[in-house]
């Protein structure tokens, strides 16, 4: 990378992004993948522990067809428990990886216990922005699929392209932006908004690319893993089968969590400095340990513009073009083998 004024750059290229992320991974692989283990161990075992009634119920259901109302409590207090973990979770891999990617950027190596002392006192305002944003997501989400159902206007479903595009912008910067500026939740979600629409087919390149990737990883090595285990250890019921599946899914996951907060956390930089100009205001502080957090937050602009509607447009319409291929390829396998008057009734 080029340096100016003595620090790294700040504006990568596509190409440049992801190799940047995965480098950031290689040299920090043990704290990262440390950090990882040290949440997500004991809050998956806390989270297996408590879903172990609900578990018990879906045997309960697949074979008598019916659920007990204690075992309907299970299940509602399984789900509870999981979502309050799902946000524990999110805000202390992200918050300390945020950190931890932002200072490598900046050309300073820190520990776990440098990140998770920096940042905690902002667990709680990502921790908020995360439920209000998903709260957020969720309403509008529902309230689109209703109004499709109810007044039986399918092409009303377009509206979820909407949905989709602000989520998609949203949370590729929530968590840098909470975490690396002074601001407020409400502010902080308006900002994250404002900067992911800014750039958002880079953003969805970025987010799809480790996707890709993670799941590609993440299924051959589980797969592979739970043949292996099975062919030793032959599953005695469901329970079991979803057990070895957890924990196999939560060891892999360590190593493969860390790469989403990192190449946010780059893209969060890139957007900032081709939108807001960050490198120069951070030159213009005259300190070398000058951070994000020292610079005023620009106010974050929450409409939708021409440019918005156009790229909601374009994701909506590749959207249902990617599901038509998709059921077309679905049929064509079914009907391969299936004869073709269909599926055979018994008599």
């Amino acid at each position: 990378m080029d340096a100016t004024a003595g620090r790294p750059a700040m504006s990568f290229t596509f190409l440049e992004l992801l190799d940047r992320t995965f480098r950031i991974y290689r040299e920090n692989f043990l704290t990262l993948v440390g950090l990882a283990a040290l949440v997500t161990i004991p809050l998956s075992i806390i989270n297996l522990v408590v879903a172990l009634p609900s578990l018990s119920a879906a045997s309960q259901i697949s074979t008598f067809g019916r659920m007990s109302n204690a075992a309907t409590s299970a299940v509602c207090f399984s789900a509870l428990i999981s979502m309050v973990i799902a946000v524990l979770q999110f805000v202390l891999i992200n918050a300390p990886i945020t950190y931890i990617a932002s200072e490598n950027q900046m050309g300073r190596k820190v520990s776990i216990g440098e990140a998770f002392s920096a940042t905690r006192h902002r667990f709680s305002n990502l921790g908020c922005g995360f439920i209000l944003f998903y709260i957020v997501l969720v309403i509008f989400a529902t309230v689109v699929i209703l109004v499709s159902t109810l007044f039986q206007c399918v092409p009303a479903l377009a509206a979820l392209g909407i949905v989709a595009y602000i989520g998609v912008a949203t949370y590729a910067q929530l968590a840098p932006v909470l975490v690396l500026e002074d601001v407020s939740t409400s502010f902080g979600i308006n900002r994250a908004w404002a900067l992911g629409k800014a750039r958002f087919w880079t953003v969805f390149g970025v987010i799809l690319a480790i996707a890709v990737i993670s799941f590609v990883i993440q299924f051959a090595f589980t797969a592979a893993a739970e043949w292996v285990i099975l062919q030793v250890i032959p599953p005695t019921s469901l329970t079991t089968l979803d057990i070895v599946s957890t924990l196999l899914s939560t060891f892999i996951g360590i190593f493969l969590v860390p790469l989403f907060p990192i190449g946010l956390t780059l893209l969060y930089y890139d957007t900032r400095t081709r939108v807001e100009g960050l490198d120069i205001a951070l030159q213009s502080l005259g300190r070398p340990d000058a951070r994000p957090w020292d610079v005023t937050s620009p106010a974050g602009g929450a409409g939708l513009t021409s440019k918005d509607w156009a790229n909601i447009a374009i994701l909506t319409i590749g959207a249902l073009i990617i599901g038509v291929l998709f059921s077309a390829a679905f049929y064509s396998l079914i009907n391969t083998f299936i004869p073709t008057g269909g599926f055979p009734v018994p008599r």
